[in-house]
């Protein structure tokens, strides 16, 4: 899982503004990394200046709780898309 929130620079104050579901494929990297695909709608706003942009990713209970990211890793390529 995965949110998109508008927040106060404190982190608080946070309205939710996109969620997503993710797939899962570990086809192209073995059976220890795996590409986790989230997509949400459009989110089209203006941030405030003393506000700021959250991405929460949440694991699910199937991962022990359990996320590694690897970024900027060859062998594991990390891409986080904002487009």
């Amino acid at each position: 899982m995965l949110g998109v929130y508008d927040c106060a620079a404190n982190k608080t104050d946070c309205n939710l503004l996109a969620s997503g579901s993710a797939t899962f494929d570990q086809s192209e990297f073995g059976s220890d990394f795996g590409k986790v695909t989230i997509t949400t709608g459009p989110v089209n706003t203006l941030l405030d200046a003393n506000r700021g942009l959250l991405v929460k990713i949440a694991p699910t209970n199937a991962s022990g709780d359990h996320v590694w990211l690897a970024f900027a890793n060859a062998n594991y390529p990390t891409v986080f898309t904002i487009s």
